[in-house]
């Protein structure tokens, strides 16, 4: 029959969205900064930095350290075979299963966008951290003498320092986290397609296995759980009650100019002071956050 051109491209379109680029910390000090992490916090408010996901850990039999992502990663209804068991150990209240619940239990996982300011080349990547650097980053964007560390024009940029684990007291790899003093803008460094880059950051949270195919692992058969049925138990991403829509405000008519600005849906802040009191902010922000 031949290839079905239209659905290759299809195929093709939808892998080439996937975000495979991920940042790696270095040790010692990491010069980046942070940025949005999706299309609506560039037209509105949102109330997130980061997508998240629950990870467990040390599953499988004879040794083997399998990790997966949990179900209840899409809301507490789903059902998860490994927070079943670790439930029933932390309830035998015996050392021993506590310390195996302890290594089993969902972990939090946070992905954000950055861009490393000492490798502009790459672009937009995206920094996967665990709890205790989010909380590190959250701690000073809720300060309000340090503002919006995310705004493009008016953000800060970060130091996230990376200690190895033969360096610290506790054995472990710990992180240090810290904004410059200065704000500053970071429209210039970067890439030209950074509206869809900083889109895409949802659609790389990553999906958990079905049910069944979560208990073969736990019992040692995840040979047997095939591709297909992999795939098709699939579940959906988080965020989904986040809006996908930009509101407008609702504002009393202004007069209109005769002709737009030249940055007109090129350049635009939503806490820019010349977009703010721009004429043309609301017709503005619709063309800018359409993807090309």
């Amino acid at each position: 029959m031949g290839i079905n051109i239209s659905k290759l491209k299809e195929k093709f379109d939808k892998k080439s969205v996937e975000r495979s680029d991920r940042f790696v910390f270095k040790d010692d000090d990491n010069y980046l900064r942070i940025l949005p992490p999706s299309i609506e916090y560039l037209g509105e408010s949102v109330d997130y930095i980061s997508f998240d996901y629950l990870m467990h850990y040390n599953l499988g039999i004879e040794g083997e350290k399998i990790s997966e992502v949990c179900p209840k990663t899409c809301g507490k209804h789903h059902k998860c075979p490994v927070c079943e068991v670790v439930y029933k150990l932390y309830k035998t209240n015996t050392a021993e299963d506590q310390a195996l619940a302890g290594k089993m239990r969902g972990k939090i996982r946070h992905i954000f966008n950055i861009i490393d300011l000492n490798t502009l080349d790459k672009g937009i990547q995206i920094m996967e951290t665990g709890p205790k650097v989010y909380e590190e980053i959250i701690k000073f964007i809720t300060n309000p003498k340090w503002g919006d560390l995310l705004d493009l024009d008016k953000g800060r940029n970060f130091t996230i320092t990376k200690t190895s684990d033969k360096k610290t007291t506790s054995g472990y790899i710990e992180y240090s986290v810290a904004p410059d003093p200065d704000s500053s803008s970071i429209r210039n460094q970067l890439p030209q397609n950074y509206k869809e880059m900083i889109g895409f950051l949802k659609k790389n949270v990553p999906s958990a296995k079905s049910y069944d195919a979560l208990k073969m692992i736990l019992e040692g058969d995840s040979n047997d759980v095939t591709t297909s049925e992999k795939q098709e138990h699939k579940t959906e991403s988080v965020r989904e009650d986040k809006p996908t829509e930009v509101k407008e405000e609702h504002k009393k008519p202004v007069e209109v100019k005769k002709e737009p600005p030249k940055c007109f849906s090129i350049d635009y802040g939503p806490k820019r002071d010349i977009c703010l009191e721009c004429s043309y902010k609301i017709d503005c922000r619709k063309k800018f956050l359409e993807i090309d």
